[in-house]
């Protein structure tokens, strides 16, 4: 307690992050300090302020205005920065929402059920899923026991962090997409599967506050909504996944697998050219052979002693008898033979 080093009562105490006083009865881990790199606590003594350094030790009077002014002056950059980003390339607004410890919460609610004041019920999905799926996200929680953890992200106005974001996502169906520094997502929490609802869009701001980004030309509100209700099966979602990372081969095996297709591929084409080469080689081989034994008949003379045989032939018939002509002949011959006698 600063009463040790300061000399400041505990009662006269009044801790502020980020425009938040820090309750009593809350541990630093409920707002997230735990994940900044630099966290400015400020403690209000009356009506005077101090600031406190990530070690804990109170800065002296002269460093205290300077340190305040520099960080708001940061914050208020960063955020303008953001907030033009996302409008000029995406044409997204950030809707603030309130600082009160649920603000992760409140930015899914407007846009799932469309008022930020259904947050309670948020959480609670929220939770609820993530005990139902212990054996999945114990291991996202090493910093305390998961029983505690959950019990502990129940309370309101408790940060939400990535884990409950991911449960989020699972929940409602929906992609949630958190925008830090410019206008691509820093972070996407997938919920799995292929038939996904329209994303969660949240931005995160100094470590410890989010807002809801929306797209006034394309607004969710209900998305989501009968996914929440209806009978999910908890973890589906990381399962399917696995089992699609089970069933892939490795990449190694998926070459082969090409290199085999493709040499099927190839040698069954080539095995279809080739017969039509063959049949092709056998008509052409014929005809040559008839072309080359015309020509060389042709030169041999045969050619023209066929034809001289022919027309002997022609002439031979022509002067050939033929039976019925012999028999007229010898009828003929009887006749004058009896005339005579």
């Amino acid at each position: 307690m600063v009463d040790a080093t300061a000399g400041i009562h505990p009662s006269l105490q009044r801790y502020v992050l980020a425009g938040r006083t820090l309750e009593d009865g809350r541990e630093l881990r409920d707002y997230n300090v735990d994940q900044m790199s630099k966290p400015l606590i400020y403690l209000l003594v009356r009506k005077q302020a101090k600031v406190m350094d990530p070690d804990g030790q109170v800065q002296s009077a002269g460093t205290q205005a300077e340190s305040i002014k520099h960080a708001a002056l940061e914050a208020n950059a960063r955020f303008e920065h953001l907030q033009q980003e996302l409008k000029v390339k995406k044409g997204f607004q950030i809707q603030a929402m309130e600082g009160d410890g649920n603000c992760m919460f409140r930015a899914v609610a407007l846009q799932v059920w469309g008022d930020q004041e259904e947050h309670a019920q948020v959480r609670k999905s929220c939770m609820d899923h993530m005990e139902a799926c212990r054996d999945y996200y114990k291991d996202f929680i090493d910093s305390e026991d998961f029983s505690q953890y959950i019990a502990r992200k129940r309370s309101d106005r408790v940060h939400g962090n990535n884990p409950e974001l991911q449960a989020i996502s699972e929940i409602y169906n929906r992609p949630v997409e958190v925008y830090i520094d410019g206008a691509d997502p820093s972070n996407t929490l997938d919920p799995g599967g292929t038939e996904r609802n329209a994303p969660l869009r949240l931005s995160y701001h100094e470590n410890c506050h989010y807002n809801a980004v929306l797209d006034p030309q394309n607004p969710t509100v209900g998305v989501g909504v009968l996914s929440c209700l209806g009978d999910f099966e908890p973890g589906l979602a990381q399962r399917q996944q696995d089992a699609q990372v089970d069933a892939m081969t490795t990449e190694e095996q998926l070459t082969q697998q090409v290199v085999e297709a493709s040499k099927a591929e190839y040698d069954a084409d080539f095995e279809k050219a080739l017969a039509l080469s063959r049949d092709s080689s056998d008509r052409i081989l014929d005809a040559d052979l008839n072309e080359v034994m015309t020509r060389s008949r042709a030169e041999a003379g045969f050619l023209d002693e066929e034809a001289e045989l022919q027309r002997i032939l022609a002439e031979s018939k022509q002067g050939f008898t033929y039976p019925d002509e012999e028999a007229e002949l010898q009828r003929v011959l009887a006749e004058s033979m009896s005339s005579s006698n």
